[in-house]
């Protein structure tokens, strides 16, 4: 077997006449200091030997073998790391052995605390370029999963068409985490997206290679008269542009820009579109230079001038108007039509075609002084210098009421001659031959000579520059920009922080029409095409280089040292966090002992007398123990155990110690102190920590544990000796009992067995007592021993929260939130094979209230409550520091049950409000209720009512639904659940429902003509006769509409069943074919049930767009109902001057 090498360089193991075998993907990541290339990749045979992975890696990192070590992530990234042996004899696929995962991860270590040696003539690493398409394919044809390849190639062919390969993205995620210099080999830089910016870094890249644009930003001088940078737009974009140019990191970030916007972190969450992006920032931008000799800046390269006209074709006579533009948008269609236009010169020809104005629409001629037919229209005066094209993807579709993004193909020239469109060209003047539109290859450098040897007679030749395309739908979506260099003609790729290369038939595939995939609707059909052009006129007087640094002014240089320095601090900073170790930090407070917890953060090359000053401090031990009685210990606190103390190890390093750095470690740190005259123990590596108790059979409660590390190899009866130092008590005279997390408590008798054998591990717990003779006698199982021990497993600690009053007198109609306002806490020791009863005993001792008057509530964490009613229960479930809530109000009796009473109003924006805590018991009728509870309520909430117009009615969800009469008794004609809710509702009538004979129904009026709907009423009908036709009488009899002409229909959804009236003939299903209520489609066969109906002589009334509007708008803010229908509401994009955010 020899090792061969793959496509990167790397060697891969490859056993002869074994082609087949099994590949493993290996991802390393090297943290040592002298290599740049910090995460790299092999496809290895399982075959591959250990000695060959280790020669594998010195080869690629071109380090001295012997010199460092590997090692295996077991899980994962969060795994625990196991050290390879250089001198193992076994295969990678036996290291692998159990590994589940397609992507194995492995690190190179440091050796000894010191990082590898580069072999002779070698430097650091030279970083692999993160554009390699072949690597792409490598790595991909490692995945088993063909779906999982596919959506990776989809991703490279509809967003970055250059593509990625996987080492390059993981390797850049790394290494921008580390502060690693990965700038891109094309040299330009990217922009980070804070979230949802992409629309902002495709435009800032287009400006920054705009050369007029920049040179301009360059001449400002602002600095010196800034009394805020932070505000200033003008000069933080001054200094992104700087980053970009000079930077040496792949990616900058733009957050000082978005700051001087005025936009606070939610706004990166907010997507936008970029043209309203560019039109806003440039007026914000006009507006900053205001007073500086850059004042037009966005005027003189954007801002071209048209003109709109209405020309009478009887007489000539033309009336005008001249406007401004930044930009222009063109249709993808002509109206009405689902055919797109053939190119951007067809499209554009359209926008200028005038409309005819004749027949009903004629035009009155101010000359003619009559009507006469004429042409209305757009003529452009002059173009800007740089021109601005919005492709107008995304239309409006009136047939679904939905905004849709039209995917067509609409090529456009990478050269373009505008002269036709321009006013003062006549029809006759010949033009210059355009450029071909199409697909077909362009040789751009031949074109732009021969416009350049045109360009003194035609002013009108622009080139393509930057395109801004969408990558998604019209519900969302990407925003990335290609963009040609005018310094080497070469298109490039820039999407966000990834910049590539890309040649002219990427650029081409920009036009649209290929990639369409289908989403669910219209609305979420996703395509990626050309949404905004921009273009530079072609003239050899005007087009500009860009500034060189040379030339920069003096306040400029300045600018790009302190940028320069701060990115060195920054990369420092980076790099002093990559050398520093996390670990979680303990420790038992002197006096109070509580447990202290903090994360410790010491630099490797600190000493261990400096981690423990630094520890020390952290935990704010400087009042309360001298330094010199504190030490820093190994620990596991999950299993509270020393793991190793470090005698004499005061002038390592931490890296020595810990071996190597890490932001996580598989074990803690505990800060131990002594007392004045002890001396701290040894702690050796694989003892376990015991804590020892000693029990006292006449006391209820345990003294603080004594705390033994001892190796688990030791007996029991040398652990009995240890014991015996410790205590004072005699062998013969102590009986030890441990605890097995299975089978209880066992007593120590079998001398000559050891802790490990005996399942000890990390920690335990050993309990001594050697005072009582009477119960050595006794079998341990039946012992007081073992019933102490029982207790001392079973005894928890519970946080009580109490009414701030004890001596509250009980109130059951307060409400919940009112007895939450004030509370003590309350800790409490209790068994838990306690029962619920005489848990409350205990609290009711504490608080002197008696059980009968207050509740017990358990709190969860995720601050739900629970009542506890059932008093025969046991605590089994409660643990330590469980929480519980003690409210007033009475107690359940058996048969009884809690009822909350909700106030029902239908034609309310809210239609129910909570009323009061009630209790119903077995036996109680509705009239008995309303009597001893309803009434007295209502009258202190000074609600007007009828005693005999009350109805309790049942609250299903937010529905109401069975009417209960007065008679009815609760157990035995309706039943309640726990927690039940009932609705409470007030007639304006008698009340009809006497029995279950009857069934009650909502019904609203839609008067189609007035565009109304009326307030809720309601039909009773025997269910006997619940006929279609006997609804219809009902609603004859309340609304005078004939039977003939009444139209009815099911409301859909939760009670009210809003529905809007300007979709309510559509959405609802008018006229059911249902000879019953109770029959389907309308199934109403309980209580409550919603019906709509309507005069069928009524006659919709046609609405206008503005009525409709003022109809939704005014819905909107009057309903306090969910409608059907899902209205999306689009922040506006705004920029704020000065920190002036109103």
């Amino acid at each position: 077997m020899a090792p061969n090498p793959t496509t990167d360089g790397a060697l891969v193991a490859v056993e002869e006449g074994n082609m087949k075998e099994k590949k493993f993907l290996c991802i390393f990541s090297d943290k040592s200091e002298v290599t740049k290339q910090h995460k790299f990749h092999f496809s290895l045979n399982g075959s591959c030997t250990t000695e060959t992975l280790y020669q594998t890696v010195a080869d690629k990192q071109s380090y001295v073998e012997g010199t460092f070590l590997l090692g295996f992530m077991e899980f994962g990234d969060y795994g625990t790391e196991i050290e390879i042996d250089p001198q193992s004899s076994k295969t990678l696929a036996e290291h692998l052995t159990g590994s589940t995962s397609k992507k194995n991860q492995f690190s190179v270590m440091q050796k000894n605390g010191k990082d590898p040696e580069l072999r002779n003539g070698a430097t650091t690493v030279a970083v692999q370029s993160t554009h390699e398409p072949e690597n792409y394919e490598h790595v991909g044809t490692l995945f088993s999963s063909n779906e999982q390849k596919d959506g990776n190639e989809s991703y490279q062919n509809n967003t970055i068409s250059s593509g990625y390969s996987y080492s390059g993205s993981s390797y850049n995620s790394y290494a921008n985490v580390a502060g690693i210099s990965l700038k891109s080999l094309t040299g330009y830089v990217g922009l980070v997206n804070q979230a949802m910016t992409c629309y902002l870094n495709s435009l800032l890249q287009t400006l920054f290679m705009t050369p007029e644009f920049r040179n301009a930003l360059y001449r400002l001088r602002i600095k010196q008269d800034l009394k805020d940078e932070s505000v200033s737009i003008p000069y933080q974009l001054q200094k992104l542009f700087i980053q970009l140019e000079t930077s040496n990191k792949r990616a900058v970030e733009t957050t000082g820009l978005t700051k001087s916007f005025g936009w606070e972190s939610g706004e990166a969450w907010q997507q936008h579109d970029v043209q309203e992006l560019c039109r806003v920032m440039f007026d914000k931008l006009e507006e900053t230079l205001k007073g500086t000799h850059q004042e037009n800046l966005i005027n003189q390269l954007y801002q071209g001038e048209m003109k709109d006209y209405v020309k009478c074709l009887h007489c000539n006579h033309e009336s005008s108007r001249k406007d401004n533009y930044l930009d222009i948008s063109v249709d993808i269609r002509p109206f009405g039509s689902k055919v797109p236009y053939k190119n951007l010169e067809e499209a554009l020809e359209a926008f200028v075609t005038p409309e005819t104005l004749s027949g009903n629409n004629q035009y009155h001629c101010e000359q003619c002084d009559a009507k006469q037919d004429a042409h209305k229209g757009l003529k452009f005066v002059n173009f800007p210098y740089l021109l601005t094209i919005q492709l107008k993807r995304f239309t409006f579709d009136f047939n679904t009421l939905q905004r849709t993004k039209l995917p067509d193909k609409l090529t456009f020239s990478f050269t373009m001659d505008l002269s036709s469109l321009v006013k003062d060209k006549g029809e006759a003047e010949e033009s210059p031959a355009r450029p071909p539109a199409s697909d077909e290859k362009i040789d751009i450098n031949k074109m732009k000579e021969r416009n350049q040897e045109n360009e003194t007679n035609n002013p009108y030749l622009y080139e393509l520059f930057s395109i801004l395309i969408h990558s998604g739908s019209a519900a969302g979506g990407h925003y990335y920009a290609y963009i040609k260099s005018f310094e080497d003609d070469k298109w490039y790729c820039f999407n966000d922080q990834y910049v590539s290369e890309i040649s002219q038939d990427d650029v081409q595939k920009s036009y649209g029409g290929d990639g369409m995939t289908s989403g669910y609707t219209s609305t979420y059909s996703s395509s990626t095409n050309a949404y905004m052009l921009m273009y530079r006129r072609l003239d050899r007087k005007e087009n500009r280089g860009f500034t060189q640094q040379s030339d920069w002014s003096a306040s400029l240089k300045d600018l790009c040292s302190d940028i320069l320095n701060d990115e060195n601090k920054e990369k420092n900073r980076k790099e002093w966090e990559r050398n520093v170790c996390k670990l979680k930090l303990y420790a038992i407070h002197p006096v109070t002992k509580a447990k202290l917890d903090s994360k410790l953060e010491i630099h490797k090359d600190s000493t261990w007398k400096e981690a423990t000053v630094t520890a020390w401090k952290l935990l704010q031990m400087e009042k309360v123990i001298p330094l010199e009685q504190c030490r820093l210990v190994k620990y596991d606190d999950y299993n509270e155990s020393f793991e190793m103390s470090y005698q004499n190890s005061d002038d390592k390093t931490v890296l020595e110690i810990l071996g190597q750095v890490r932001q996580t470690y598989t074990f803690d740190l505990l800060l131990e102190w002594r007392g004045k005259d002890e001396e701290f123990k040894t702690y050796l590596p694989g003892g376990t920590t015991l804590k020892v108790y000693m029990v006292d059979l006449e006391e209820c409660g345990f003294d603080e544990p004594r705390v033994l590390h001892v190796p688990l190899s030791i007996t029991f009866a040398e652990l009995k000796e240890i014991l015996e130092k410790e205590t004072g008590l005699s062998a013969e005279q102590m009986r030890v009992a441990y605890y097995k997390e299975v089978n209880g408590y066992y007593l120590f008798e079998k001398e000559t067995r050891t802790l490990k054998s005996e399942g000890f591990y990390k920690s335990g717990k050993i309990f001594i007592e050697g005072l009582s003779e009477e119960d050595r006698e006794v079998p341990f199982k039946e012992s007081k021993f073992l019933q102490r021990l029982e207790v001392f497993s079973n005894s928890i600690n519970v946080k009580i929260f109490l009414p701030a009053t004890e001596n509250d007198t009980p109130d059951d109609k307060k409400n919940d939130a009112d007895q939450k306002e004030k509370t003590k806490e309350l800790s409490l020791l209790i068994d838990k094979r306690i029962t619920l009863k005489e848990l409350k005993d205990i609290i009711s001792k504490k608080i002197g209230l008696d059980p009968h008057y207050f509740r017990v509530f358990r709190l969860y964490s995720n601050s739900q409550e629970y009542e506890c009613t059932r008093l025969d229960d046991q605590l089994h479930s409660y643990s330590d520091g469980t929480q519980i809530i003690v409210k007033h109000g009475r107690a359940l009796y058996p048969g009884e049950t809690r009822v909350k009473f909700f106030h029902l109003l239908p034609n309310e924006k809210e239609h129910s409000k909570y009323l009061l805590d009630g209790i119903v018991k077995k036996g109680m009728t509705i009239q008995e209720l309303k009597e001893e509870q309803i009434f007295a309520q209502l009258e202190k909430e000074q609600i007007t009512f009828v005693r005999e117009r009350v109805r309790i009615r049942k609250k299903s969800y937010k529905n109401p639904a069975n009417i209960y009469p007065d008679h009815f008794k609760f157990e035995e004609d309706f039943v309640l659940s726990y927690s039940a809710e009932l609705f409470l509702e007030l007639l304006d009538h008698d009340e009809e429902v006497v029995n279950n004979d009857y069934i009650s129904i909502y019904m609203r009026r839609w008067n189609c003509e007035a565009v109304s709907i009326d307030p809720f009423e309601e039909a009773v009908l025997l269910i006997n006769d619940a006929s279609v036709e006997n609804l219809k009488k009902k609603i004859e009899e309340k609304s005078g509409i004939p039977v003939d002409s009444v139209q009815i229909a099911k409301g859909r959804g939760m009670f009210p069943c809003t529905c809007s009236v300007l979709d309510i003939q559509h959405e609802l299903d008018w006229n059911p074919i249902s000879n019953r209520i109770t029959d389907y489609p309308l199934s109403m066969k309980e209580d409550g049930g919603v019906i709509y109906y309507k005069d069928a002589r009524e006659k919709p009334k046609k609405l206008s767009d503005e009525e409709r509007k003022e109809i939704r708008s005014k819905e909107r803010e009057t309903s306090g109902h969910t409608v059907t229908k899902i209205y999306r509401k689009e922040k506006a994009l705004k920029i704020y001057t000065n920190g002036d955010k109103r």
